[in-house]
């Protein structure tokens, strides 16, 4: 009985060795390995290039970008050097047509305040790019004086259309001057018959490579003959 009894209190206080390798094991299986866990994040942060996303871009889709911009490019500047041409164009022709306009309406105020178209009168021969006017002389309240004539000119030199007066009456307020009225003149073609004077007048010019022109007819009655 003491021999049993020692026994047992000697496998209770030291447990076989079989026991202990199967509670170690099962001890080793129940704890968590760290090493599998970093094999696992370190397999998901070694994923091949072709399987992430991509934030640049390709040499095709540079190439495609740039032709596209500069076509687009090429379009606007077409757009804007054609505005542009159109405007100088328009300008060019409302200058013209100012000048042609202005020479016109002097001329057929003048001949219509005139008593007659006179052949010749100090130097200057009516013909068909230069026309000589009697006019009546006015005094300094703009009254006519009676039996008293002022002469006017109107002829084309070079491509300046010019008014010359030539205050001849006695009490004229009027005075002699030469004004040039309109420029860029290319022709000046007069004509009378009777009471009536036909006027065609033709402004031009030229730019950039390109001549505008413009061509103003009246036919103008001298209510003072």
């Amino acid at each position: 009985m003491n021999r049993l009894g020692s026994s047992l209190r000697r496998h209770a206080r030291f447990p076989q060795r079989g026991n202990l390798r199967s509670r170690s094991s099962s001890l080793v299986l129940r704890t968590p390995c760290p090493l599998v866990g970093n094999k696992a994040r370190l397999k998901e942060t070694t994923k091949p290039l072709w399987g992430r996303k991509r934030t640049g871009f390709t040499l095709v889709e540079i190439m495609v970008s740039v032709v596209l911009a500069s076509f687009i490019l090429g379009v606007i500047l077409f757009l804007y050097l054609g505005s542009q041409r159109s405007f100088d164009s328009s300008r060019t022709y409302l200058d013209i047509y100012a000048d042609a306009r202005l020479a016109l309406d002097w001329m057929s105020k003048d001949i219509k305040w005139a008593t007659q178209v006179l052949s010749a009168w100090g130097g200057y021969t009516t013909s068909t790019n230069c026309l000589v006017l009697e006019i009546p002389s006015i005094d300094t309240n703009r009254d006519i004086i009676p039996d008293e004539y002022d002469y006017l000119i109107y002829q084309l030199n070079l491509a300046n259309l010019e008014r010359i007066m030539d205050a001849y009456g006695t009490g004229s307020s009027r005075i002699d001057n030469t004004n040039v009225i309109a420029n860029n003149i290319s022709s000046l073609i007069f004509s009378s018959a009777g009471t009536y004077v036909a006027i065609e007048l033709t402004a031009s010019r030229t730019r950039l490579n390109r001549t505008y022109q413009e061509t103003l007819n009246s036919v103008v009655k001298l209510r003072n003959k």
